[in-house]
Parts: C-alpha cells; structure tokens; sequence
C-alpha cells in the first residue's frame, strides 16, 4: 500500500530553458538549432534520491562529467537529417526502483535558420588579377554577418571585396543560430597572349599564343594554334581567349599584313609647308628593311633622289632646292628574303 501511494503521488517535471513541462503532458516542443552544441536540460525530482533514465535521438551526451543517471543532461544535437525524428525523453525512477514515473517526451524541431554556403560549397576559387577587388556575398537574412581574412579589412555586412591571395571565414546568425563557412582565394596574374601587333604574312604562318585555355578566333577556328595560308588577304586577325586556370578573359588582336602591303605609301605630300607631318615623304614601316632602297625620278627621268639602307625621308628637293608641284616616280626595292617585287608609283608635290 505504501509503495501505490508513492507512485500515486509521483509528479515528474521536465525543465526546458525554464520552461516547466509536467509529465501528463503526453509531448512537448523545443526549438534547436541544427548541430547546436551543449543545449542544457534539466528535471524537478519529485523524491529524494530519484535517478533519471535519458533517451536521446538525433543527438549525443556532450560530456562523461554529466551522468546519465543525474536530473540535468547536456546533450549535443546533430545536423539536420529527414531520416531521424530527434527526439528526447526522461524518465525517474526512486530510490531503489520501487516506483517508475511515465515517460515525458520533448519533440525537438529545427529553427528556421539559413546556413551559409559560400561559393555553391567552393572551397578553393581562383580568380583574375583584373577582377580584383572580387565581390564575395551571402544571401539575405542573416542578422549578423562578419567576415575575416586575416587582414586589416574584417568587415560586416553582406558583401566582402578580397584584394589578395588567403582565406576568409565568415561567421552569421540566423535565428539565433550560429554558421560559418570558409574558402580560400587565390588571385592568378593575367596571363599575356604571344601575339605581335602586327605580323608580315609572306609565308605560311602558325600562330601559337602559347596559354592553355579556350581560343576563339575571327576566322571561326577554336583551337590553340593557328594555321594561316599565305594567300590570306590582310585583315584584323582576332582572338577571343579564356585561361582554364584562372577564367581570365583575353581579347587580341594582330593585323595581318600581306608582303605587297607590308609598307604604306604615301601618293602626295607637301614639302616647305605649314603641314609638320607632311612635309617629308613617309613611307611607314619601311625601317622594318635595313637593306631597302628607295629612287625617285621626274618627268625626264632624271634620278633626283636615291636612299640605300636606313631611309631618311624625302624632303621633295633636288641639289637643295625645293622642286616644282608636280608628280614624280618612285621605285622602292625591299630586298627582303621573300624577294618581294618592287614597288613603283607616283608621288605627287603640293602646296
């Protein structure tokens, strides 16, 4: 008889947080955060040297020091998972176990609380010199975001700009809970194309630029060399190049010059003129043939003017004097090794 009215009177009270449940309440509630660390429960014995049976699913004990017999428990909950129903509950036993109190349950659900995953999960990003300062972002949401880098710079905020190579952690809380992530960022040089500014095509040519990554040309080939056919007429030959190892974005350009149009001559120039550019005869690019020659003849077919090697240009006079407005003849032999044919014409003097 006196061991019924034990259990008759037996109250058992599970604490949440301060929160009293008493134990004919069939299930209660708490909130958590997912993998939350040393959440703290506790119970109101209602004997004397009552002992306690913990049950925890979804969760761990977080330290030995905590008996699982004892009326307070710590536990460490795991991630979120939607395999296991998380779950714990609590029963007391008396002294000598005599009289068992029922089971008192607490359902444990998860915060609606965002992780934060930079870089859809990255933990390595490479990116270009020329994208620095680069724009590193979390979405919204969150009531406390700090960023670390190791720097001077830690910052809060949604956005965080990285100048240089490291890591940066960032720490957030949502709902009261608590994630990080980290990802390291290298930032790679851009890299520089092997292409000139322009290029003599007087024989097959394989342009090669010498990068590994993805090539689009103007011509439509999309490989890493070039093959071109000398009968190529001149153009603005173009690139469009993308590194595989830093996603750095290169566009180039070279103009292809045919050997006939290897040198640019002028047909009318004006010496002893107010013009400073055209006041001698330039022919561009004819430095390029240190063994050119270039003549020039009028009307008669005199030989006013003859430069061998280096050209010096043409300030239009003959013996020291300024010559007439009129048109003359000119030969220009490059005695180049592709023995290009001569270039002949006519240059005009005006005033």
């Amino acid at each position: 008889m006196h061991l019924r009215t034990k259990k008759q009177i037996l109250s058992l009270l599970l604490v949440i947080n301060t929160t009293i449940i008493f134990a004919q309440v069939p299930a209660q509630n708490d909130l958590v955060c997912p993998g939350e660390k040393g959440k703290r429960y506790y119970t109101n014995p209602s004997l004397q040297n009552s002992t306690f049976i913990w049950e925890i699913t979804g969760g761990t004990y977080n330290s030995a020091d905590y008996n699982r017999l004892d009326s307070v428990i710590i536990v460490d909950w795991y991630e979120r998972s939607d395999i296991v129903n998380y779950r714990l509950r609590v029963k007391e036993i008396s002294e000598g176990g005599f009289c068992e109190g029922e089971w008192v349950e607490v359902d444990i659900g998860f915060k609606p609380f965002s992780k934060v995953i930079l870089l859809d999960g990255k933990n390595e990003l490479r990116i270009c010199s020329d994208k620095v300062p680069y724009r590193l972002a979390v979405p919204d949401g969150f009531e406390y975001v700090e960023w670390m880098s190791g720097t001077p710079n830690e910052t809060r905020g949604k956005y965080y700009y990285v100048y240089q190579t490291g890591k940066v952690w960032v720490n957030t809380t949502s709902y009261g809970c608590q994630s990080s992530d980290t990802v390291w960022i290298t930032v790679v040089d851009k890299p520089v194309l092997k292409l000139p500014d322009e290029y003599l095509l007087c024989k097959d040519t394989i342009f090669s630029p010498g990068d590994l990554g993805y090539y689009e040309w103007s011509t439509g080939d999309k490989t890493p060399t070039l093959y071109i056919d000398m009968d190529m007429e001149p153009v603005d030959l173009s690139v469009h190049f993308v590194d595989y190892d830093s996603a750095c974005v290169i566009d180039d350009t070279v103009k292809i010059l045919a050997c006939r149009d290897a040198i640019e001559i002028p047909n009318v120039f004006t010496p002893g003129g107010n013009d400073d550019i055209n006041r001698v005869w330039r022919i561009k690019r004819i430095e390029k043939y240190k063994n050119a020659i270039v003549k020039i003849y009028d009307r008669r077919g005199t030989l006013i003017y003859e430069c061998k090697g280096a050209y010096i240009p043409w300030d239009g006079t003959y013996k020291g004097k300024l010559l007439p407005m009129d048109a003359y003849h000119y030969v220009i032999i490059l005695n180049d090794e592709n023995h290009t044919p001569p270039y002949r014409g006519t240059i005009s003097i005006i005033r």
